[in-house]
């Protein structure tokens, strides 16, 4: 799956109620989307096993300027 948003912050709603508009999406749209992860690194990596076992998701591409605030994500679900 292809990661077009992806963002470690303490706001998810904030960032989501000003990006989401852009794309014809309510905050809470913008949130849900299978194309974004945005909050904590836990509420990140909770999102990517969820999704792991709902739906087989395994491997995700994520934006190269995202990749910095990713670490301590993939670190968290390394092994797991």
């Amino acid at each position: 799956v292809r990661i077009e948003l992806a963002s470690v912050t303490d706001d998810p709603v904030a960032l989501a109620e000003a990006l989401s508009p852009a794309f014809g999406l309510t905050a809470d749209q913008g949130l849900a989307s299978p194309h974004a992860l945005v909050g904590s690194v836990a509420a990140i990596a909770d999102t990517c096993a969820e999704r792991r076992e709902r739906f087989g998701i395994s491997y995700i591409t994520i934006p190269v300027e995202s990749m910095d605030d990713m670490a301590p994500v993939v670190a968290r679900l390394r092994g797991s």
